[in-house]
């Protein structure tokens, strides 16, 4: 996805109880067994994002295999869940070789969650060996976020969560 604006998108995650991830491009960027990657490019959304599932993100909710560059979001999410993120929710370690790039994007508004709950990116890990993944670093570069966090537990201005020693 690349040069494109979503203006007052809205995307509702609550249907069926909620438990899918969700974002205004794209739930889950990338699959889930690794073989596909996701690219977003100079994507600009504006909106809301309601949902009650781990993975919610401004642009992604799950996002394994991507890089996201030159984005941006401005609106509010809120989730009765977790790993939730201005731009992406959570970076899914559980594949060999998953990476993450987040560079160059930005956040405004409103986030809240009950935890996991980051600016720009709500949880990533880094795993060598653990759980018998090698994952990738996840990276996050050039980015800012004036968000207001709001989260019972792991609140973050940039990234809740940032675990195994793997994030730059």
């Amino acid at each position: 996805v690349y040069d494109v604006n979503f203006e007052n998108a809205s995307v509702d995650g609550t249907a069926d109880g909620g438990s899918q991830p969700c974002g205004i491009i794209a739930g889950y960027g990338g699959n889930k067994d690794g073989s596909s990657k996701c690219a977003i490019y100079d994507v600009n959304v504006s909106g809301d994002v309601t949902a009650k599932a781990g993975g919610v993100g401004g642009l992604v909710g799950v996002a394994v295999n991507a890089i996201v560059k030159r984005c941006s979001f401005d609106g509010t999410i809120v989730n009765n869940g977790r790993r939730q993120g201005g731009i992406v929710g959570y970076h899914n370690v559980q594949i060999e070789g998953a990476y993450l790039r987040i560079e160059d994007c930005w956040s405004a508004g409103s986030i809240e969650g009950v935890q996991q709950v980051g600016g720009i990116l709500g949880q990533t890990q880094f795993e060598i060996g653990k759980s018998g993944y090698n994952t990738g670093a996840s990276v996050i570069r050039n980015c800012y976020s004036t968000m207001t966090v709001v989260a019972g537990r792991n609140a973050g201005g940039i990234c809740a969560s940032c675990s195994y020693g793997g994030t730059y």
